[in-house]
């Protein structure tokens, strides 16, 4: 995904076709433990850490930071709270789907992030997650993760057919039968 790396922001009325073509490029290749996809969201966590304390010493309070760095200084305190609890997620996974370029949801949570330049909204990442699947369909333990990574923070309409998957993943829960 390194084409992406430089991604300029994608409208939302392209945002499904290009999280199909990003789907195309991340097909899913092998498994990985999720105690491996731990370790590596450790390290990742490290080196924000030391980039923040770098950053925080030589520029501080002051004004006129380089605007990456004032995001950095700005946004540390959400990397601290959603850490642990992306790091016990994965802990509990057994299986995730890898592709060349890393684990699965964790690429495509990066492209959805590198798509809006940092801005993730429910609308995109609705537009997002149907274009995803759309090509390469998330295994439902998948699913349940990004779901819950996002709970609390946008609103989301799931369909099933498993009680237990709603009742895990659901506020809120609104049964159909025979279409009503």
């Amino acid at each position: 995904m390194d084409k992406m790396d430089s991604c300029p922001y994608i409208e939302d009325g392209r945002l499904l076709d290009y999280a199909a073509s990003a789907a195309m490029l991340l097909r899913p290749q092998d498994n990985c433990a999720g105690a491996e996809a731990a370790a590596l969201l450790r390290r990742d966590f490290l080196e924000i850490r030391r980039s923040h304390q770098a950053v925080e010493k030589r520029y501080g309070k002051l004004a006129g930071a380089p605007a990456a760095c004032q995001w950095l200084l700005d946004n540390w305190y959400m990397v601290q709270r959603e850490y642990p609890y992306a790091a016990s997620q994965l802990k509990a996974a057994k299986n995730l789907r890898c592709s060349p370029e890393g684990i699965m949801i964790m690429e495509l949570c990066r492209v959805l992030v590198k798509a809006g330049q940092g801005q993730v909204t429910e609308e995109r990442c609705a537009a997002f997650l149907e274009g995803f699947q759309s090509v390469t369909v998330l295994a439902r333990r998948e699913l349940w993760t990004v779901i819950e990574g996002l709970k609390g923070k946008v609103t989301l309409l799931l369909t099933t057919h498993y009680l237990e998957e709603a009742v895990a993943l659901c506020d809120r829960i609104a049964i159909m039968n025979h279409g009503r």
